[in-house]
Protein backbone atom coordinates (compact mmCIF):
# COMPACT_ATOMS: atom_id res chain seq x y z
CA UNK A 1 0.00 0.00 0.00
CA UNK A 2 1.48 3.35 -0.94
CA UNK A 3 1.53 6.22 1.94
CA UNK A 4 2.24 9.62 2.35
CA UNK A 5 3.73 11.25 5.38
CA UNK A 6 1.36 11.51 8.72
CA UNK A 7 0.79 15.12 8.72
CA UNK A 8 -0.57 15.19 4.84
CA UNK A 9 -2.86 12.56 5.75
CA UNK A 10 -4.02 14.12 8.63
CA UNK A 11 -4.61 17.29 7.18
CA UNK A 12 -6.51 15.25 4.66
CA UNK A 13 -8.14 13.57 6.58
CA UNK A 14 -9.54 16.40 8.63
CA UNK A 15 -10.33 17.87 5.39
CA UNK A 16 -12.46 14.92 4.44
CA UNK A 17 -14.37 15.35 7.00
CA UNK A 18 -14.93 19.14 7.23
CA UNK A 19 -15.95 18.87 3.59
CA UNK A 20 -18.31 15.57 4.21
CA UNK A 21 -19.65 16.93 7.45
CA UNK A 22 -21.05 20.75 5.74
CA UNK A 23 -22.61 21.99 3.02
CA UNK A 24 -19.66 22.85 -0.12
CA UNK A 25 -20.04 26.80 0.70
CA UNK A 26 -19.38 26.86 4.17
CA UNK A 27 -16.40 23.80 3.61
CA UNK A 28 -14.50 26.46 1.52
CA UNK A 29 -14.88 29.51 3.61
CA UNK A 30 -13.78 27.33 7.10
CA UNK A 31 -11.24 25.24 5.31
CA UNK A 32 -7.53 26.78 5.81
CA UNK A 33 -5.63 27.02 2.32
CA UNK A 34 -3.24 24.61 3.57
CA UNK A 35 -6.15 22.53 3.74
CA UNK A 36 -7.47 22.82 0.36
CA UNK A 37 -4.17 22.32 -1.05
CA UNK A 38 -3.78 19.02 0.52
CA UNK A 39 -7.36 18.21 -0.92
CA UNK A 40 -6.83 18.85 -4.56
CA UNK A 41 -3.46 17.08 -4.03
CA UNK A 42 -4.60 13.70 -2.46
CA UNK A 43 -7.17 14.12 -5.72
CA UNK A 44 -4.48 15.04 -8.09
CA UNK A 45 -2.17 12.31 -6.96
CA UNK A 46 1.41 12.53 -7.53
CA UNK A 47 4.43 10.65 -7.26
CA UNK A 48 2.94 7.52 -5.10
CA UNK A 49 -0.38 7.43 -6.69
CA UNK A 50 -3.70 9.35 -5.88
CA UNK A 51 -4.59 8.88 -2.19
CA UNK A 52 -8.13 9.50 -2.83
CA UNK A 53 -10.40 7.92 -5.59
CA UNK A 54 -13.32 10.09 -6.09
CA UNK A 55 -16.41 7.66 -6.39
CA UNK A 56 -14.14 4.48 -4.86
CA UNK A 57 -13.41 4.88 -1.18
CA UNK A 58 -12.90 1.42 -0.99
CA UNK A 59 -9.83 1.22 -3.39
CA UNK A 60 -8.65 4.68 -1.70
CA UNK A 61 -5.67 4.56 0.10
CA UNK A 62 -7.10 7.62 2.47
CA UNK A 63 -9.71 5.26 4.12
CA UNK A 64 -7.28 2.47 4.38
CA UNK A 65 -5.20 4.09 6.16
CA UNK A 66 -7.53 5.65 8.52
CA UNK A 67 -9.78 2.69 8.82
CA UNK A 68 -6.40 0.91 9.99
CA UNK A 69 -6.98 -1.76 7.04
CA UNK A 70 -3.41 -3.21 5.74
CA UNK A 71 -0.22 -2.35 6.86
CA UNK A 72 0.26 -0.98 10.23
CA UNK A 73 2.86 1.33 9.44
CA UNK A 74 0.48 3.11 7.24
CA UNK A 75 -1.92 3.88 9.65
CA UNK A 76 -3.42 7.24 10.09
CA UNK A 77 -2.83 8.18 13.08
CA UNK A 78 -0.09 5.98 14.09
CA UNK A 79 -1.48 3.41 17.14
CA UNK A 80 1.55 4.43 19.24
CA UNK A 81 1.83 7.70 18.29
CA UNK A 82 3.45 10.38 20.89
CA UNK A 83 0.92 12.83 20.98
CA UNK A 84 -2.18 10.13 22.06
CA UNK A 85 -4.07 10.93 18.92
CA UNK A 86 -6.95 8.81 18.97
CA UNK A 87 -8.10 6.80 16.06
CA UNK A 88 -11.12 8.34 13.93
CA UNK A 89 -13.91 7.13 15.35
CA UNK A 90 -16.56 4.73 12.89
CA UNK A 91 -18.67 7.56 11.99
CA UNK A 92 -15.91 10.04 10.78
CA UNK A 93 -14.65 7.33 8.71
CA UNK A 94 -17.93 6.95 7.22
CA UNK A 95 -18.19 10.59 6.50
CA UNK A 96 -15.01 10.17 4.54
CA UNK A 97 -15.74 7.59 2.75
CA UNK A 98 -19.13 9.28 1.94
CA UNK A 99 -17.73 12.41 0.58
CA UNK A 100 -15.34 10.08 -1.28
CA UNK A 101 -18.12 7.79 -2.86
CA UNK A 102 -19.94 11.02 -3.37
CA UNK A 103 -17.01 12.12 -6.20
CA UNK A 104 -14.95 13.94 -3.32
CA UNK A 105 -16.23 17.52 -3.98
Amino acid sequence: MKSICLPRLVSIAASAILFASTSAAIAQSNASDDDKKFVEAALKGGQDGKVILPGDSAGSVLVHNVAHIGDEDDFMPPPDNKDKIPPLTKDQIGLIRAWIDQGAK
